[in-house]
């Protein structure tokens, strides 16, 4: 239809490219879309914000295609739009699986050392932008957790002080639950007590987070004392932990502190349903 328009003398507008790239996009036609998206440069149309990003980067696998395509319009962009467009960069590489160079990506245009280069004709949209915000790094934070790389997501988590980058829940808690699925419950408790002390308050998911993987490992103590600090600021253990807690003290033979446990629980306040009951039945 495209090429009938185009013998028959249709003018084609932005309109008309945008629909065929998003349609080539969700179908995950790449190569016809970098193809047309070629078209519309060679027809001197230019892109708006939407097929930059929402479109094409956020569904071309290729790196060298992100780079020509940032590379093509990032002059033209205002400072919001490029901010805009550099965070979905670190989202497509991420999504790609490539996270060490998301990483290096960040560490390169914030001015903070990485453990590895980037190449540097990549970084040249970079240098007019100020400082990444808050959204950059939870990305690269994120990504860097479900890596299993903690040591790295902790240490770029401490530079954002040092750029003066503000922090968020989200970070804390995205942070708090890698730990504490790694068992690392010391540096756990200590971003908890960070979280108490900063301008934010823990939710609930924060201390879910270390109260399943105390249940997980069975720690009776630990499973106990969360419950009572939960019970102290007013938010309720989850059913799924709780019941799993139980479940493995009954496998282990401990049928009497699983007892003892929903007991504790409802003298906390906490009542559990029919599920935490039956287990012990």
């Amino acid at each position: 239809m495209l090429d009938k328009m185009r013998k028959m003398g249709f003018v084609l507008d932005i309109s008309v490219y945008g629909v065929l790239l998003e349609e080539l996009c969700k179908n995950k036609e790449i190569e016809k879309a970098m193809q047309l998206y070629e078209d519309m440069n060679d027809s001197g149309i230019c892109p708006n914000i939407k097929i930059l990003i929402y479109d094409l980067i956020s569904c071309v696998r290729d790196e060298r295609d992100m780079i020509r395509i940032v590379e093509d319009r990032y002059e033209s962009l205002d400072l919001k739009a490029r901010l805009i467009l550099y965070i979905s960069m670190l989202k497509g590489l991420d999504n790609n699986g490539s996270t060490d160079k998301a990483y290096h990506l960040l560490c390169a245009s914030t001015g903070l050392e990485s453990a590895g280069d980037f190449n540097e004709g990549s970084l040249f949209f970079m240098k007019e932008l100020a400082c990444p915000d808050t959204v950059s790094f939870k990305l690269v934070v994120d990504g860097l957790c479900w890596a299993d790389r903690l040591e790295t997501a902790l240490g770029l988590f401490r530079d954002m002080d040092r750029i003066s980058c503000k922090c968020s829940v989200l970070l804390y808690n995205n942070l708090i639950d890698s730990l504490s699925r790694s068992g690392r419950f010391d540096e756990c408790f200590e971003l908890l007590n960070e979280v108490k002390q900063s301008e934010f308050q823990p939710t609930h998911y924060t201390y879910n987070s270390i109260f399943g993987c105390l249940c997980e490992q069975g720690d009776d103590k630990g499973t106990l004392a969360m419950v009572r600090e939960m019970s102290v600021h007013g938010h309720q253990p989850w059913i799924k932990y709780y019941t799993l807690f139980m479940k493995k003290l009954c496998k282990d033979g401990r049928a009497a502190k699983a007892s003892n446990f929903l007991a504790d629980m409802v003298q906390e306040g906490f009542l559990p349903d029919v599920v935490g009951y039956s287990v012990n039945l």
